[in-house]
């Protein structure tokens, strides 16, 4: 069994990135997906609700801020309808745009189809 499933990752690596330091990653890619076969879109989001920063960058400064901060599963649908996302925004922008665009803390993204 240990072979079938190394020769099945081996099939979706091409041979320029089986290499030692790339093997480790794809392996954990493999491992993802087979855990969550079938349901990618909803893993990837529980994924982003942990990933946690500080505003002030790489340093260890400052609280955390999560960027992800609800999934509405409730309206998660087939059909693909709207699925709300809820995103924290970032009011203390320095950005040049800020006078044309006022930043909102519900964003509604469509969910990408899957062939």
């Amino acid at each position: 069994m240990l072979l079938g499933t190394w020769n099945g990752i081996k099939r979706g690596v091409t041979s320029r990135h089986r290499t030692a330091s790339m093997m480790p990653w794809k392996l954990v890619e493999f491992i993802w997906r087979r855990k969550h076969a079938g349901n990618h879109w909803k893993a990837m989001l529980a994924c982003f609700s942990q990933v946690s920063f500080t505003r002030a960058g790489i340093a260890d400064q400052g609280p955390l801020v999560s960027l992800l901060t609800t999934v509405l599963e409730d309206s998660i649908s087939d059909q693909g309808e709207m699925e709300p996302i809820i995103f924290i925004s970032d009011e203390d922008s320095d950005n040049e745009y800020d006078e044309y665009y006022t930043p909102t803390s519900r964003t509604t993204m469509k969910k990408p189809r899957t062939a």
